[in-house]
C-alpha cells in the first residue's frame, strides 16, 4: 500500500497573494443572544445576579443608616420598603424577570397587602438599622415582627440588627442593653426558626449614607465592640437557659461598609462623558482624567475606612 502525504494548502487569497493577517475588533455588541440554546442564556441570566445583599427594611420614619442626604420614598402604609436597590435582572426582559423570580420574592408586607422588597430568603440580609426617634429602632423591630407577614418572617436566615436597638434614645445603658437584647432574641427565637445567621453592627456615628452596603469585618478589639461581644454572650445564655430546646444560630459582629468600587465608579462617570460628549475631541481627555480620580477616591475611601475600623 502506498503512503498517502498530506500537503495543507498555501495561505493565498483568490488574488494568489500571500494572506494577511487580520486584526482581531472588540467586540461591542453581540445580538446572537436569544439564539443561544435556553440552558445557557439560564446560566448567563443567574451569573447575572448580585451577590448576597444587605435589605435595610423601614416603614415610617426616614432611616439614619440608609439615604439620609437623599430624596427617600414616601413611607407606605401598606408594608414595608428598602432602598436596596432592585436586582437588575428583574428589569431586563421577561425571561430574566422570570429566572430572577426562583429566588427573589416579594416579602414582608403588611395588613394583608402584598409585600414591597424583593428578597432572597437564603441569601439576602435583613437589616434593622438605626432610627429617628426615642426608642425608635427598637419599636421598629417589634413593629416588623408584629405585623408583617409571619411566612415571610419565618424564612429568613440571614439576619443583622445595628446596635441601636439596645440603646435608649442616644444614651447606652448596660441594664437596659442586656433587657433588650434578651427580649429581641426571644423575639427572634419566636418567629425566625429558620434563622441561621445573626449579624450585630455597632451604632455608628458616622453611618454609610448610600444604598449599597456590604457588612465588613469589625474591629474586634475596640471598646464598643469588646461590650457588644459581652453583651451578646449573656443575653444567649440568658435566652438559651430560659428554652433550653432552642439552638441559637451563629452569631457574629460586624460593621458596615460600602461596596463602591472602581468598575462601579469608572463605568457611571464615562457613562455620563458619553451623554455630555458624544462626538467631542475632549472625549478621551475627559475619560481618562476620570480614570485617574476614581482610582482616588476608591483608594481614599478604602484608606478612610481602615483607619476607621483601626
Amino acid at each position: 500500500m502506498s503512503t498517502i502525504t498530506i500537503t495543507s494548502a498555501p495561505r493565498t487569497r483568490t488574488t494568489g497573494c500571500p494572506a494577511q493577517a487580520i486584526p482581531p475588533q472588540s467586540l461591542t455588541q453581540f445580538h446572537l443572544f436569544p439564539r443561544l440554546p435556553v440552558e445557557l442564556r439560564l446560566k448567563i441570566w443567574n451569573l447575572n445576579l448580585p451577590p448576597p445583599r444587605v435589605v435595610p427594611i423601614r416603614c415610617g420614619a426616614k432611616s439614619l443608616s440608609f439615604a439620609s442626604h437623599a430624596q427617600s420614598p414616601r413611607p407606605s402604609s401598606s408594608g414595608c420598603t428598602s432602598y436596596t436597590a432592585v436586582p437588575t435582572n428583574l428589569h431586563a426582559c421577561h425571561e430574566s424577570r422570570l429566572e430572577a423570580l426562583k429566588s427573589y420574592h416579594l416579602s414582608f408586607g403588611m395588613t394583608r397587602n402584598p409585600g414591597q422588597i424583593f428578597f432572597d430568603k437564603v441569601h439576602d440580609v435583613l437589616y434593622f438599622g438605626a432610627r429617628d426617634g426615642y426608642m425608635a429602632s427598637e419599636a421598629q423591630f417589634r413593629t416588623v415582627m408584629a405585623l408583617c407577614d409571619p411566612e415571610d418572617i419565618s424564612q429568613v436566615r440571614r439576619l443583622a440588627i445595628n446596635d441601636s436597638l439596645f440603646w435608649v434614645d442616644t444614651m447606652y445603658q448596660s441594664m437596659s442593653a442586656a433587657n433588650l437584647t434578651v427580649e429581641v432574641l426571644k423575639q427572634i427565637r419566636a418567629r425566625m426558626p429558620k434563622l441561621e445567621e445573626l449579624v450585630f453592627v455597632p451604632r455608628d456615628e458616622n453611618p454609610v449614607y448610600i444604598d449599597e452596603v456590604e457588612l465588613v469585618p469589625a474591629n474586634s478589639n475596640g471598646v464598643l465592640e469588646q461590650q457588644m461581644a459581652r453583651q451578646m454572650e449573656a443575653a444567649m445564655k440568658a435566652v438559651c437557659d430560659l428554652f433550653p430546646d432552642w439552638t441559637p444560630p451563629r452569631w457574629c459582629i460586624m460593621a458596615l461598609g460600602s461596596t463602591m468600587n472602581f468598575k462601579t465608579l469608572y463605568w457611571a462617570e464615562t457613562t455620563v462623558i458619553d451623554v455630555c460628549l458624544p462626538h467631542s475631541s475632549l472625549r478621551k481627555m475627559a475619560i481618562e482624567s476620570m480614570w485617574v480620580i476614581s482610582l482616588e477616591i476608591v483608594f481614599w475611601a478604602s484608606f478612610a475606612t481602615e483607619k476607621l475600623h483601626a
